[in-house]
């Protein structure tokens, strides 16, 4: 961990990027650039600040030094090339929004400060969507990851949109359906943005995902989950070796326990018992298969 990381400093200014301060965000990288010139996360954070701010000339200089000193920089080469597509008029539209949340969170209203925790998934409650039909790339470069976005019924379909009303793509067929006949009936979903990625050649596509959150349940939903809960594949298993030693173990065991089962007590003949019970079904297996073994070699005599 670099010193610049263990300054107070740092911690102030990505607090202050995660609440949209971008004034304050801005003074403090500058005042961290001075005293650890040339760290590649600082710039990277002041390049950020400063496109929040709509200052984009800076922000690229910022860009730039970064891969003055590593030209292959993921963090600057993206942002460079989001900035490459990104018109000033879009960039200060947006800005104009996400400056009247922060004055409605200042006033008192939270939510609009990014919370890590909107990006955490729930079995059942919670599904990561692709958009299709998407906006211009001029409007989906201007979004950031946990930007609220809004999802609109339309029929069959559920159109997404930004907060400042722009429209962004529809969710995929399947799950627009679903959706749009669930909100209908009084299920309520909340949707941020989860990733876009611009298309880097003409043969490509952009993508964009939201992950969008069930808030409310229908009454004719209750009863199981909206979303699938995905099973990770996980299938408890055990060897034949681990199995072998644990039929070795249960038999000394075992053998220890029947030197002398009249002289234990009833309580502790029933412990016995139950610390057999569950090797029984091994050892009978075991007992089968050693007499059709003996079966089989009398009748090759």
């Amino acid at each position: 961990m670099t010193s610049a990381a263990l300054d107070p400093l740092t911690s102030q200014a990505i607090n202050a990027a995660l609440n949209n301060d971008w004034p304050t965000a801005i003074a403090l990288n500058e005042e961290l650039l001075n005293k650890y010139p040339n760290d590649l996360e600082i710039l990277n954070r002041l390049g950020r600040s400063y496109l929040g701010m709509g200052q984009l000339n800076k922000a690229k200089t910022a860009y730039r030094q970064v891969l003055e000193i590593d030209p292959y920089n993921p963090i600057a080469l993206k942002n460079l090339k989001r900035l490459s597509e990104l018109k000033a008029r879009d960039l200060k539209r947006n800005l104009n929004t996400k400056l009247i949340n922060k004055n409605s969170s200042l006033n008192g209203n939270s939510k609009n400060f990014l919370d890590p925790n909107i990006f955490l998934e729930e079995p059942g409650k919670t599904k990561v969507l692709a958009l299709s039909d998407l906006a211009m790339t001029e409007i989906l470069v201007t979004l950031h990851n946990g930007e609220s976005v809004t999802l609109n019924p339309f029929r069959d379909e559920i159109i997404v949109t930004s907060e400042n009303g722009a429209r962004l793509g529809k969710i995929v067929e399947e799950w627009g359906v679903k959706i749009a006949k669930a909100i209908r009936i009084g299920s309520k979903f909340s949707a941020i943005i989860k990733s876009f990625h611009p298309k880097k050649s003409k043969s490509d596509v952009a993508q964009l995902t939201i992950l969008v959150r069930e808030i409310k349940r229908a009454k004719e939903l209750e009863g199981k989950p909206f979303f699938p809960i995905v099973n990770n594949g996980f299938t408890p298993f055990v060897s034949e070796e681990t199995i072998s030693l644990l039929n070795i173990e249960h038999g000394e065991h075992g053998e220890e326990h029947e030197k002398h089962p009249e002289e234990e007590s009833h309580l502790d003949r029933e412990k016995y018992e139950q610390s057999t019970t569950s090797s029984n079904s091994l050892e009978s297996l075991a007992e089968q298969e050693e007499k059709t073994l003996e079966e089989m070699e009398k009748e090759e005599l």
